[in-house]
């Protein structure tokens, strides 16, 4: 079975910006994911530029809750960029991310989120799917 390119920039967009799920859980589970609501507030503190180390995932995260997300997966035939927009948002410690997929429908994506002045740490602390991201100047 193929995977569509929308598909796999989706698949691949939830999997690069934290590992490879975001309930928190490092232990496989055959349960259906939980639907998770977009919620919360921007939080000013949040609000930046942001990529991990390697620059293969990148969080653009404005004051007016704007969502613009990067990543750059390896395939096959090389690595594919994919660039998506939403919206974004904080609530009780855990940032929301929403974007629209090409068939219309809306992907929400929550993950815990630990935030210093230059670091944002997304995924469960000190788990494997953690994902840390660096402030970077606005250019």
């Amino acid at each position: 079975m193929r995977l569509r390119p929308i598909g796999m920039v989706a698949a691949t967009a939830a999997i690069l910006l934290c590992g490879c799920g975001s309930n928190g859980d490092d232990q496989a589970s055959s349960r259906a994911p939980a639907v998770v609501t977009f919620q919360g507030q921007v939080d000013k503190g949040f609000v930046g530029v942001w990529k991990t180390h390697d620059g293969r995932a990148g969080l653009d995260l404005e004051p007016d809750g704007v969502l613009k997300l990067t990543t750059i997966a390896a395939t096959p035939k090389g690595d594919v960029k994919s660039e998506l927009t939403g919206k974004w948002a904080v609530a009780s410690g855990e940032l929301y991310l929403q974007y629209k997929e090409k068939s219309g429908g809306f992907v929400v994506i929550k993950y815990p989120a630990g935030l210093t002045a230059n670091a944002l740490t997304l995924g469960k602390k000190g788990g494997r799917l953690t994902k840390i991201y660096t402030r970077q100047q606005r250019s």
